[in-house]
């Protein structure tokens, strides 16, 4: 099997590009699944992680509630979604209208936006049930991929949660699902000049909290993506170290996107520690100077984010729960060779960094001592 960097020597992309979808290529843990989703292969690279937050996503049983009618997909981003960045996108017309649809025996999924910034990119879904079904909510288990793979059992898909609106007139409900698409899958095929192929496991709708399921495992739909919408993302490789309660931590990589600004910090396990998650967890807590098995919580944080000397939030966990404010991330270079490399990955609310004069890391200790770590 080629290394990652093997294989990157061989797409045809600049230089940056391949430099951001190398650290780009490890995702947090998934959700279980099933059929053929069930290993995560990234590029030959696989990641284990564990998002570090209070709030997690729960099955939908009706305790969302039906927005009111709409048809402008920026309401739905606004009320719905709970996302400025993503609703001003298509208020300004930064997207690429798609108009693909497939049916299972029960819905029609049309897949009608893709939209978002090279870092961070996603396509809008919208679902209508048939044969008379009524239902509070619909998730969907969905998975996008450059085209060119065909072992598809090495991918693990993402159960996605929808958002209902219902036309008070006709009483139709349409179920709208904001996917987010896996970075190296959505480069490498406008790169390479290739669809995306999207993988449909299975749709649930739930009816007076009851969950009724549609296997769809040979589902497919397939479009390609348009990289004239994405708008440009700032990314710095700052390698630089800086030790936090008593760990050593290289600054890797920091970028600064429409939708937040990421810093992440790298770790190595000591000499003759085993690669393990439990170990890579416990240099976690202790650069978080939190307890073993206390969440991270932002209010409580040990590292603060200033902008020109005004405090930047971490971002809000977002809708699906892709993006927490703090992770932590396991590197393996090989599938089946874990290595003794870990990451935490800090995300904070987006800013105009082109024209921010100061941008500092307040670390505070466990021991009180303070200290700041300065990027601009």
């Amino acid at each position: 099997m080629k290394k990652l960097n093997e294989v990157f020597d061989e797409i045809k992309t600049p230089d940056l590009w391949k430099d951001n979808l190398y650290d780009a290529a490890y995702f947090e843990k998934k959700k279980s699944s099933r059929g053929i989703f069930k290993k995560v292969v990234i590029a030959t690279v696989v990641v284990l992680a564990i998002t570090a937050c209070t709030i997690t996503v729960c099955a939908v049983t009706g305790v969302i509630d039906v927005l009111p009618f709409f048809k402008d997909d920026v309401k739905v981003y606004k009320e719905g979604f709970k996302d400025e960045v993503s609703a001003e996108k298509i208020d300004k017309g930064q997207f690429q209208e798609v108009e693909k649809s497939v049916e299972t025996e029960n819905a029609v999924i049309k897949a009608t936006k893709f939209f978002g910034d090279w870092d961070e990119c996603y396509t809008l879904f919208e679902v209508t049930l048939k044969n008379g079904i009524v239902a509070e909510e619909v998730t969907m288990e969905i998975l996008g991929l450059d085209s060119i793979i065909t072992d598809t059992e090495k991918y693990l898909g993402d159960t996605f949660r929808s958002v209902p609106v219902t036309d008070e007139e006709t009483g139709e409900t349409v179920f709208y699902f904001n996917v987010l698409n896996a970075y190296t899958h959505v480069v490498t095929s406008l790169q390479e000049d290739r669809d995306m192929t999207y993988y449909i496991s299975s749709l649930c709708y739930y009816t007076n909290g009851i969950k009724h399921e549609e296997i769809t495992d040979t589902l497919t739909m397939t479009y390609k993506p348009d990289g004239n919408v994405l708008t440009d993302v700032g990314t710095e490789y700052p390698q630089r170290q800086v030790e936090i309660n008593g760990v050593d931590l290289n600054v890797y990589r920091v970028v600064y996107s429409d939708y937040k600004m990421e810093i992440e910090l790298r770790y190595t396990l000591d000499e003759g520690l085993e690669p393990s998650w439990d170990n890579g967890h416990q240099i976690y807590t202790q650069v978080l100077g939190i307890g073993e098995y206390e969440e991270f919580r932002k209010e409580n944080a040990n590292m603060k984010l200033f902008v020109d000397d005004v405090e930047v939030d971490y971002v809000e966990p977002d809708f699906n729960g892709q993006f927490k404010p703090c992770s932590m991330g396991w590197l393996w270079p090989e599938v089946n060779q874990p290595s003794n490399e870990f990451t935490i990955n800090l995300r904070f609310d987006s800013f105009d960094y082109f024209n921010a004069q100061s941008i500092v890391l307040q670390i505070t200790e466990s021991d009180g001592n303070v200290f700041n770590y300065a990027f601009r």
